[in-house]
């Protein structure tokens, strides 16, 4: 008879290391501080959030801290990112032994052999076989994690660029006319007040390669009479490019900054 050992070691897998998997977010509450980063660390990112191993490598905040059991890692980053957690830093690790589990071992006895019938009552087999089972003693612990949950900051680099608008000049292709247009590759505006007055706003839809970036948009007067299809095409930071235009009117427009 065989032996099926693995039921056996996924029972103890889940004894040793603790098979209830628990986690509590704790808000933070308070002033932030200048929280310590480092140049790089190793960073778990199999999870909804990434999970560091050490100081991260840019400016973050602080807004809770989960603690969790092993079991319960990913679980916890789940529930970090609900939080609105953007990634998760380990502070503590502990390991708590509690303990050791005995399994019993055991006999059983089996016959082997001929067999012969007793005409008095009973019956005759050949050789007694005894086979000990083995026992097993494993140790119980459990590992308990503490990670600060944190939002990143953004860079002045990033902010300054969400903040700059590029101002664009427009010609009428029809008689050579000017007039100003701004928009944003990184807000993802745009805007354009026509020589008679007509003001149109719209979102730019963005893509980007290699050598430069690309923008289109449908723009929509205030009054939804006026519409304009804008096509532009910058360099990398998108501080210079052209594009052209075209209105529901038949005006056909370029434009560069």
């Amino acid at each position: 008879m065989k032996t099926k050992l693995l039921p056996l070691v996924c029972v103890l897998g889940l004894i040793a290391t603790g098979c209830v998997a628990t986690y509590q977010f704790t808000p933070y509450v308070g002033e932030q501080q200048i929280w310590k980063t480092s140049a790089g660390c190793f960073v778990e990112t199999n999870g909804l959030i990434p999970i560091y191993y050490g100081p991260p490598n840019k400016p973050y905040t602080v807004i809770g801290m989960m603690h969790c059991n092993a079991n319960s890692l990913f679980v916890a980053a789940r529930d970090a990112h609900y939080h609105g957690g953007e990634a998760m830093v380990l502070v503590n690790s502990q390991t708590v032994n509690g303990g050791v589990a005995n399994f019993g071992g055991g006999s059983t006895t089996y016959h082997s052999g001929t067999y012969y019938a007793n005409p008095y009552g009973g019956n005759y087999y050949g050789t007694a076989n005894t086979v000990q089972s083995p026992s097993y003693s494993v140790p119980i612990t459990r590992t308990y994690e503490t990670f600060a949950v944190i939002k990143f900051k953004a860079t002045s680099e990033s902010q300054t660029a969400a903040t700059t608008s590029q101002t664009a000049t427009f010609y009428d292709l029809s008689n050579g006319q000017r007039f100003p247009g701004t928009f944003n590759l990184t807000e993802r505006t745009c805007q354009v007040t026509l020589p008679d007055g007509t003001h149109l706003s719209g979102q730019l839809a963005i893509g980007s390669n290699t050598t430069g970036r690309s923008g289109y948009a449908i723009l929509v007067s205030t009054n939804s009479t006026t519409t304009m299809e804008v096509n532009v095409v910058s360099d990398s930071d998108g501080q210079h490019g052209t594009g052209t235009a075209n209105t529901n009117h038949g005006q056909k427009y370029s434009l560069i900054w």
